[in-house]
């Protein structure tokens, strides 16, 4: 069986069908070049607000919850306030593949509460840094918070 893609576009509005018989793809295991694993692929970092009771109760629970789903990341400390260059408290989780990459973006998506997610390559440099997703990063000095963020 070919795996070239057809030369002509479907008239059909409908997606067309994978190859289902063929092998998981690379990229689900090994990150793409220039990104290097040897330490981990992506950071993500969790934000919470430390000055509300409710949203740290939250991220303590999520930690310890990360902590116990996914025992093959690297899961960080939780800093129970801001800490260096960071505007609000967070812990930090690392991944090392693709596959753990999206399925944990993916669980954190659905799990994440009032916490803000920012992941990134772990280079931190301006080449390199950029959010994957913010979906909702606390401001500092901000009015009333709607709860449809």
């Amino acid at each position: 069986m070919s795996n070239r893609l057809p030369s002509q576009a479907s008239s059909s509005p409908w997606p067309t069908q994978s190859n289902r018989t063929r092998s998981r793809s690379t990229a689900t295991a090994k990150f793409p070049k220039p990104i290097d694993s040897s330490n981990n692929g992506f950071d993500f970092h969790i934000y919470y607000m430390h000055n509300v009771p409710s949203e740290m109760k939250y991220a303590r629970e999520l930690h310890e919850r990360i902590r116990r789903e996914f025992p093959e990341l690297r899961i960080y400390k939780f800093w129970e306030k801001p800490i260096g260059p960071h505007p609000s408290a967070m812990f930090e989780v690392n991944t090392f593949t693709p596959h753990q990459t999206g399925a944990f973006f993916s669980w954190l998506t659905v799990h994440r509460g009032p916490c803000s997610l920012i992941s990134f390559l772990p280079s931190h440099s301006a080449h390199h840094l950029f959010p994957i997703r913010c979906l909702y990063l606390p401001l500092l000095y901000r009015g009333n918070r709607s709860s449809n963020y």
